[in-house]
């Protein structure tokens, strides 16, 4: 009985994900978009309800199914690896830490791969595109009589964008993952699945090694790497992850100190959003938020303030 209902409802989540598979790959208007993000969901019930192995069975047959469908393995297999990466996490009962780092994981691996064999085997490349689209733009301005960029601003653009390419790769694969776990952790709740949440944001605080590692990332940047190669690619996206924690621990001591004040709900959501709005407006105020996380980091004013 227990095996009949494990085929059952391995039959209906594939299914499922064929025909969210196929949504997404006919670019079906707003609903690929939903596809998108709810594709790894049938693949992270299967494998968390019933296990690994079962889990793995399933994600092989529907990315097969998905791949003699499109001719797109990669796709195919993508998201329901990534589902299944979930999913195993969740059967194990892994923090909500964990399952989101094991989502981000998957997802930029994929989506790294994919960037790759786009540039490797078409001719299409993100780099090309920019390069292409700053010239237009200067040829445009220059009939217009007006004043554009020279050929080295381009040139420097490009290779500002191609140095930060991993990184902004990252930012895509964790966007990506936060709406899968967002779902997903919905799904557990309608089915009764517990879950471990992840911790309050004003919980979030980093260990002092990544200031450290930031530190010496910085002191790589002064050495003479040759513009594009691996080593100046790997230091700068480095730096800029670490940048990134170190924002998310500076604004989450704001939230501990909003809490500490003990203000109004509505007038913590108020200055939270004002915050925020700032942060994205004025570039000066990302440094200024960055610094006020080493200072927790280092000295941990969070513990301070929760006396």
């Amino acid at each position: 009985m227990e095996h009949r209902n494990q085929l059952m409802k391995g039959l209906l989540c594939g299914v499922i994900y064929i025909a969210l598979f196929m949504i997404f790959a006919f670019n079906i208007p707003l609903l690929n978009m939903v596809a998108l993000v709810a594709m790894p969901l049938p693949i992270v019930y299967f494998t968390a309800i019933f296990g690994p192995r079962p889990g793995m069975v399933l994600t092989a047959a529907v990315g097969l199914l998905g791949t003699i469908a499109t001719l797109n393995p990669l796709a195919a297999f993508a998201f329901a690896v990534i589902g299944y990466v979930l999913g195993y996490a969740q059967h194990k009962r892994r923090k909500g830490a964990e399952l989101l780092l094991a989502t981000i994981v998957a997802s930029f691996v994929f989506l790294s791969t994919a960037y790759i064999l786009l540039t490797a085997v078409t001719d299409l490349s993100v780099l090309q595109f920019v390069r292409e689209s700053l010239q237009e733009t200067q040829q445009l301005l220059s009939e217009l009589g007006m004043e554009s960029y020279d050929k080295a601003f381009i040139e420097e653009y490009v290779q500002l964008i191609e140095s930060l390419m991993t990184f902004l790769l990252l930012l895509m694969a964790a966007a990506y993952a936060f709406m899968v776990y967002g779902a997903a952790t919905m799904l557990f709740k309608r089915v009764d699945l517990p879950y471990h949440k992840l911790p309050k944001f004003r919980e979030w605080a980093f260990p002092r090694f990544f200031l450290w590692f930031y530190f010496s990332l910085l002191l790589l940047s002064f050495l003479p790497f040759e513009p594009g190669s691996y080593m100046a690619a790997v230091t700068q996206t480095g730096i800029n992850l670490v940048s990134v924690l170190l924002i998310i621990q500076g604004v989450s001591l704001l939230f501990v100190y909003l809490q500490a004040k003990r203000l109004a709900k509505g007038v913590s959501v108020f200055i939270i959003i004002m915050v925020v709005i700032s942060l994205l407006l004025v570039p000066f105020l990302l440094w200024a938020m960055k610094m006020i996380g080493v200072l927790d980091m280092v000295l941990r004013i969070r513990d301070r303030m929760k006396l």
